[in-house]
């Protein structure tokens, strides 16, 4: 069952790699204002960054404990556990049992071609006994990886990034700083208050000339 931490771990990789292209993406509308704001910006993406890290570990912390708990006890009282009347007629110590599967090796098959009926009959319980209970772990994984993901990743960073956003980035002594703009935006209002400039002095022009006796 260890086998299944991989590809939990990797299933929530993969919701990070996600979000962090999101988090990338973020702001495309307002594309605008934030490179007016550089180091705003800069350090949103950063504490966003560093927020989503750590739940990160949470949520993996919790589906790793999840296979740990399942690990730690089998119940074979589980709703689920049935044993069927195929497994219940193995119990019979003259039922036959069929050939060694196709993927065995020569070695694994010439084992079992050795084993008494009652090894067989052994091999069989414990072999059907196993299956069924990594089933029901399966399905129990399966169902409880997108639902940790949803509660300490998706729904954290939903109910709790804008308080974490005003904390983290509200500081008196650090705001100005933040709210320094690019040296582009600087230029481009000053090009654009010159051009204003030259555009009231054309219009005055204009009106001296249009209110004048030359004509």
């Amino acid at each position: 069952m260890k086998r299944f931490k991989k590809p939990m771990i990797n299933c929530i990789d993969l919701v990070n790699e996600e979000l962090l292209r999101i988090i990338q993406n973020c702001g495309s509308d307002i594309k605008s204002e934030m490179e007016r704001f550089p180091l705003l910006y800069d350090r949103i993406r950063k504490v966003v960054s560093t927020i989503l890290k750590a739940r990160i570990i949470k949520t993996k912390e919790f589906v790793e404990d999840c296979l740990e708990i399942e690990l730690a006890f089998i119940n074979t009282k589980h709703p689920e556990f049935i044993i069927d009347e195929k497994f219940v007629k193995a119990f019979n110590e003259e039922a036959t049992f069929a050939e060694p599967e196709d993927f065995w090796d020569e070695g694994e098959k010439k084992i079992y071609k050795s084993l008494t009926n009652r090894e067989k009959r052994d091999l069989y319980m414990i072999t059907r006994l196993i299956d069924q209970y990594f089933q029901i772990v399966q399905k129990s994984i399966k169902d409880k990886v997108p639902k940790a993901i949803m509660k300490f990743l998706i729904n954290y960073i939903i109910e709790n990034l804008h308080n974490e956003l005003i904390e983290r980035l509200y500081d008196p002594l650090n705001v100005d700083e933040l709210l320094v703009e690019s040296g582009n935006m600087t230029q481009r209002r000053n090009d654009t208050s010159d051009m204003l400039a030259a555009l009231n002095k054309a219009n005055d022009v204009l009106a001296e000339i249009r209110d004048s006796d030359v004509w």
